[in-house]
């Protein structure tokens, strides 16, 4: 049972691993409601690099001033952000395809001359909307956010070199769905947040 507060070593979070899993938004998509295991469409990314996920919520706040008051007397929020921002290590159809927003891909030619080829969407294609899944696991504790819809807004910077892993850099930024006034969720198993006794 969750302590009803106080010093609790056991309530902090060190997200010592995790996966992220993506899969094309679409309005018939399953989306988690527990903490089981994702099937098709969705697809884990592999590897990320030690920095991890980062998972920013940013509010838009304006002010309401008043003549009687020098501080302001209400605020109201105009704008949610939110952005889940990581760097992918493993290359391949799937995750460069997420990084670059969508686009296809071709070959041609007879192994082992196989050609691979990738075609970016077009300049006048609609941004390709993803639903991302991810979870951050500390020892058997898991903590699942979800994110129902969301476009790639950020640019893609990789550095190839010889002394280090290129890496794809992904940031999703969130929509909101047509049928939810919320962009995401937060879904555990963990014990410590039960409610208090």
């Amino acid at each position: 049972m969750a302590a009803a507060g106080g010093l609790d070593a056991g309530q902090i979070t060190v997200a010592s691993k995790g996966r992220i899993q993506v899969a094309p938004y679409d309005e018939a998509l399953t989306f988690p409601t527990d903490m089981t295991e994702l099937d098709a469409p969705w697809i884990d990314l592999g590897y990320a690099n030690e920095d991890g996920a980062t998972f920013t919520a940013t509010p838009s706040i304006e002010d309401i001033n008043a003549w009687q008051s020098a501080t302001p007397v209400r605020r109201l929020t105009t704008a949610r952000e939110l952005t889940v921002a990581t760097a992918l290590m493993q290359w391949n159809r799937d995750s460069f395809g997420v990084a670059f927003g969508g686009g296809t891909w071709s070959e041609s030619g007879v192994a082992p001359d196989t050609v691979y080829r990738y075609t970016p969407p077009a300049d006048q294609d609609p941004l390709a909307e993803f639903a991302v899944v991810i979870d951050a696991e500390d020892g058997d504790r898991v903590q699942r956010y979800v994110v129902y819809k969301c476009n790639i807004t950020e640019a893609v910077e990789t550095q190839l070199v010889r002394t280090g892993a290129a890496v794809l850099p992904v940031t999703f930024n969130a929509l909101t769905p047509a049928d939810k006034d919320f962009a995401w969720e937060f879904l555990t198993s963990d014990a410590e947040f039960a409610t208090a006794a």
